[in-house]
């Protein structure tokens, strides 16, 4: 795999391509020991640097989720060793002396939501210590935790929502970043090529807000995920050329599509542009996606692959005709 990915650079010469480590199913607890004890450390950043080297990565994205907590998810509120937040700071500062007399990057992939943001980060120190910042800004709702409906990553609050929902949106994250203390053009605004489904009580009702089937946990597996609660856009574009039918809430800047008492919320290429304007406009550094392998990467729904990337790209660096990647 490692070697496909090099083979990339023979399309583009300026790509800088980034090991990362960590993740939602990794958890916390074994980045938490490893960051609490020089030793450990020490023994971690050796073994970076020899992994960057060998495999020729241009370098590292820490994707701890999350410091100060036991579990990844937001919902899983089980305090970690409150020590972390700064364990967290340490270990960085450590990996960027090591890798700077290499030139290798030193990225952090973190939490959009303002409790974890709180309790994990020192803003003003990542600002200082990090390449840039992946702001992880979607998974704000989804079936698997909660009872009503809810977009994976509206851009604004609707004007009636309460102070805890007004929290949950894309530019509410943006900004708490920006307020404490990290810089616009380090702040990499994280887009979903995904989306979170619920299964409805009602077919009838299918609003935000609206009730779920007690017990679901989501929606329906996809042929491709195979997940309860989650749906790729590969998925999803090809249910809306099968009969799903798609509501726009211009105020949140959303998309979500209902058959029956299926109901997903997800982005699509007008989304993305809202979104890209909004990143524009705050002078932003850039923008990722989770994930490269949920758009629509055959083109099965139109004429082109990957449309949501390529959106990005054209949004964002002026490239209509961007290539389709050849991996060897």
């Amino acid at each position: 795999m490692y070697r496909r990915i090099e083979h990339l650079r023979d399309v583009n010469t300026d790509l800088k391509a980034l090991i990362s480590i960590g993740g939602w199913n990794e958890g916390s607890d074994k980045y938490s020991k490893m960051a609490s004890s020089p030793d450990s450390r020490k023994r971690f950043i050796a073994s970076v640097l020899t992994f960057l080297k060998d495999n020729k990565f241009d370098g590292l994205d820490v994707d701890w989720e999350y410091p100060g907590f036991k579990a990844s998810g937001e919902e899983d509120r089980t305090p970690g060793n409150p020590k972390d937040k700064q364990n967290f700071v340490t270990l960085l500062r450590e990996l960027r002396a090591a890798l700077k007399p290499h030139n290798y990057l030193l990225t952090a992939a973190v939490s959009a939501g303002k409790p974890t943001i709180d309790v994990s980060y020192d803003v003003k120190e990542l600002d200082q210590l990090l390449d840039f910042v992946n702001v992880m800004a979607y998974d704000f709702h989804g079936g698997a935790w909660e009872e009503v409906t809810g977009h994976n990553a509206p851009l604004y609050a609707d004007p009636k929502a309460d102070e805890k929902q007004k929290m949950l949106t894309v530019s509410y994250a943006v900004e708490y970043w920006l307020k404490q203390g990290l810089s616009p053009k380090k702040l990499i605004m994280g887009m979903a090529t995904y989306g979170r489904s619920f299964t409805l009580a009602d077919p009838a009702n299918h609003g935000i807000g609206a009730k779920c089937a007690p017990g679901s946990k989501g929606g329906n597996k996809g042929p491709y995920t195979d997940e309860v609660g989650t749906l790729g856009y590969n998925e999803i574009c090809e249910f809306l050329k099968a009969g799903w039918t798609a509501y726009r809430d211009s105020t949140q800047k959303i998309v979500y599509a209902v058959k029956g008492n299926q109901w997903v919320g997800y982005d699509d290429e007008q989304t993305f542009q809202d979104k890209l304007s909004y990143l524009k406009a705050k002078g932003l550094g850039g923008a990722m996606v989770w994930s490269i392998d949920t758009d629509d990467f055959h083109g099965y729904c139109g004429p082109l692959k990957h449309p949501l990337i390529k959106t990005i790209s054209r949004e964002l660096n002026g490239i209509t005709g961007t290539p389709d990647p050849v991996i060897h």
